[in-house]
């Protein structure tokens, strides 16, 4: 049998470029994050493998050490939330917001660097639905909360982490 215990204690959600893998890269050091990956995609992608294949990502850590993962794909999409809500309805929520135009632009020179795009800023956000679902953040975020409760969904301002990383750690 499948020990539930393990489960994460807590998802970071994101959305994307709001500082999730300077998150990540912090945090494994505190806490038990997926060993050797940093986005799972479970709860979106992944989820037909089985509850078995997620867990085997927190195998080995103390059990004093609290589980999380950091996962900016989830932060918008429904089905992953409601994944997570079914397996883990305790779990806390983080969420950082990002001013959504330098977040859709940040998102955009990504894409430009990787080669995802060739056209102009303006052209690839009318085609890119993540994009322009990512920054819906009262939305989604409001859907979070009711999923799992506003005192279990920390959202938090990437410009407190611009501005003081040890106190948007705190």
């Amino acid at each position: 049998m499948t020990d539930v215990s393990r489960l994460p204690d807590f998802i970071a959600v994101g959305p994307q470029r709001t500082g999730t893998t300077w998150l990540h890269e912090v945090m494994k050091a505190h806490f038990g994050l997926p060993c050797g990956i940093k986005e799972t995609d479970f709860f979106l992608k992944n989820y037909s493998k089985g509850m078995q294949w997620y867990l085997e990502y927190f195998r080995g850590y103390p059990p004093e050490m609290p589980l999380g993962e950091v996962d900016p794909n989830y932060f918008s999409e429904d089905v992953a939330r409601e994944r997570i809500e079914k397996d883990i309805p305790r779990a806390k929520i983080i969420v950082t917001l990002r001013d959504p135009v330098e977040r859709a632009y940040s998102s955009y020179r990504v894409m430009r660097r990787d080669a995802w795009t060739r056209v102009g800023f303006e052209e690839t956000v009318a085609k890119n639905r993540i994009i322009r679902e990512s920054s819906r953040y009262a939305h989604y975020l409001g859907n979070w909360q009711r999923s799992f409760g506003k005192d279990r969904v920390l959202a938090s301002l990437y410009d407190d982490l611009e501005q003081s990383p040890q106190k948007f750690l705190d």
